[in-house]
């Protein structure tokens, strides 16, 4: 099983990401698939906190960081990683994982 630190280098590291590190980083993390927009409502669909109300207050506590970045401005849109995935980080130790929905 990868640590947090292990799963971070390999998602800045997309080349090495091999078949057996990606399927043990799904296994880890549980991705949940959400629509590109702001990061306020990513971590509200991606299942990280229950309402706008709370992002907000942990975006002003300064817990809340989406792709090893502190956010604090709820109208902020989401860039993702390769290949569209997305950590969103609340304190030190809630790590939730999203993948970008690709509309066809």
């Amino acid at each position: 099983m990868l640590t947090f630190d292990e799963l971070w280098e390999h998602l800045n590291n997309p080349k090495a990401v091999c078949r057996e590190t990606f399927a043990s980083i799904m296994a880890w993390m549980k991705p949940k698939t959400v629509q590109d927009g702001k990061i306020s409502q990513i971590c509200v669909d991606g299942g990280a906190l229950p309402s706008i109300s709370e992002v907000r207050r942990k975006m002003k506590e300064g817990s809340l960081s989406w792709n090893g970045e502190k956010v604090t401005d709820p109208e902020k849109l989401a860039t993702f990683i390769w290949p569209g995935w997305g950590i969103i980080r609340i304190g030190k130790k809630q790590h939730f994982m999203v993948v970008k929905q690709i509309l066809e």
